[in-house]
């Protein structure tokens, strides 16, 4: 009975000790914080990742982690100017006195075409293209739409 209390109570321990958690924050069609040309075309470079995260030592950070960073780094991987179909998620750990907090986007990166990419038919070419009061790409080859949301009016609202 002692064994398992003392199993028991280090269990319990070892959960307030360590800890952490993850939640979903958004999803975005399209999220951008670089600047972008109406007259560009843009090609999918693919599924790509970024974080923008910071220690906590002695329950004091070490930075402050921020969206538009996570962000910029998922965009800059990527070697692009746009993430679609983004994911921003916000994770924090704790050990002991040891912990770290930030936030992951993942999405499809966008970058400007290049002259060889102009002249392959294999590859989808977007346009931006000013609609009302919204921006929106549009497919070179079939005509689809996607609406772009800049990351300052999702972080303001």
């Amino acid at each position: 009975m002692k064994h398992t209390l003392s199993i028991i109570v280090l269990a319990l321990t070892i959960a307030f000790v360590g800890s952490g958690c993850s939640h979903r924050i958004g999803e975005f069609t399209i999220v951008s914080t670089k600047n972008y040309e109406t007259k560009a075309q843009y090609k999918l470079v693919g599924r790509i990742e970024g974080s923008d995260k910071k220690m906590i030592i002695l329950f004091f950070p070490l930075g402050t982690p921020t969206i538009n960073n996570a962000v910029d780094d998922a965009i800059q991987n990527g070697g692009g100017v746009y993430l679609a179909n983004a994911v921003i998620e916000s994770s924090a750990w704790y050990f002991i006195l040891l912990g770290q907090t930030g936030f992951t986007v993942t999405g499809d990166v966008y970058a400007a075409v290049d002259r060889g990419d102009l002249l392959n038919p294999n590859i989808e070419k977007f346009e931006l293209k000013k609609t009302g009061d919204a921006l929106t790409m549009v497919s070179t080859s079939n005509g689809n739409k996607i609406a772009v949301q800049d990351i300052t009016d999702a972080v303001a609202n």
